[in-house]
């Protein structure tokens, strides 16, 4: 793709791959600037469903105007290419910079509340993420953090229109389809539930929290299987158990809330997480 010109966009490379699509650093030659090229793969823009929900979220995205989540400029259609264009955020994703032995609890509070307020401003505007990890959080050279893939995102909003897409961080199973990444997903995730709320988001946040302050995941496992029944089955590692010095209990609490099996034992918003995480913090 590199050096081939969609619309008014030369493609300069490939940065990387997401939620329904990979993705490209592009110029545009119109405005003089970089951007970032989402192109919906054919075979799913072939589906008129697919296209029109893509259309769709992209759309309520749009309309998103927050500080920590990337800024999307526009759908674009050049013959039968469909993509994405959005802002180009520089930087390093949060998943190679989490060091072995974990961040700091000053950091968990420098990365997590302005993380939990952004994805507060999402549900506020009816959009669930469901593909909460390190990967998906750019952090550039000032520590400022952006969620920056919204492929999965579905509307919070009953919508009998709304299907699921093929992403690279699908999972199938006999029952159905299961949009995710596995060690972040949630139980009701994990079965396919009908029910996914934004509770979902709060509980794939507890577990990108935990892994910032212990350096790993608090549910082990070798393949999806075994991440499954350890998400399903057990309580998260207690951090006395990977970490030499101790985690202050309010954070260790908040955190153990986010991960409750019960979507209705979580925080019941992600607004109420971010209160948490600040109250926490001057605890």
């Amino acid at each position: 793709m590199t050096g081939r010109s969609i619309s008014h966009y030369r493609i300069l490379r490939r940065v990387g791959a997401g939620g329904m699509g990979e993705v490209y650093e592009a110029e545009d030659t119109d405005l003089h600037r970089n951007v970032a090229l989402k192109i919906l793969p054919q075979d799913l823009a072939a589906k008129p469903e697919t296209l029109e929900r893509f259309k769709r979220e992209a759309r309520a995205l749009a309309a998103l105007n927050h500080p920590n989540i990337v800024t999307i400029y526009s759908v674009e259609q050049a013959e039968k290419t469909h993509s994405l264009t959005m802002e180009l955020v520089e930087g390093r994703p949060l998943s190679d910079l989490i060091p072995p032995g974990g961040f700091s609890v000053e950091k968990l509070f420098a990365l997590g509340i302005p993380l939990t307020d952004a994805l507060a401003a999402a549900h506020a505007r009816g959009i669930g993420h469901r593909d909460i990890k390190p990967a998906n959080v750019m952090v550039n050279d000032e520590g400022r953090v952006k969620v920056i893939d919204f492929g999965l995102a579905k509307s919070l909003q009953p919508d009998t229109s709304a299907v699921d897409v093929e992403a690279p961080t699908l999972h199938q199973t006999v029952e159905g389809q299961i949009l995710g990444t596995p060690a972040y997903m949630s139980p009701e995730q994990m079965m396919a539930s009908t029910e996914v709320d934004p509770r979902s988001d709060i509980w794939s946040m507890g577990v990108l929290l935990y892994q910032l302050v212990a350096g790993c995941l608090p549910f082990p496992g070798n393949n999806d299987l075994e991440l499954f029944s350890s998400a399903m089955t057990r309580p998260p590692r207690p951090f006395r158990a990977v970490l030499k010095e101790p985690v202050p209990r309010v954070v260790e609490q908040v955190l153990l809330k986010c991960m409750s099996k019960k979507p209705g034992e979580r925080y019941p918003s992600m607004r109420v997480l971010s209160d948490a995480l600040r109250a926490a913090s001057v605890a």
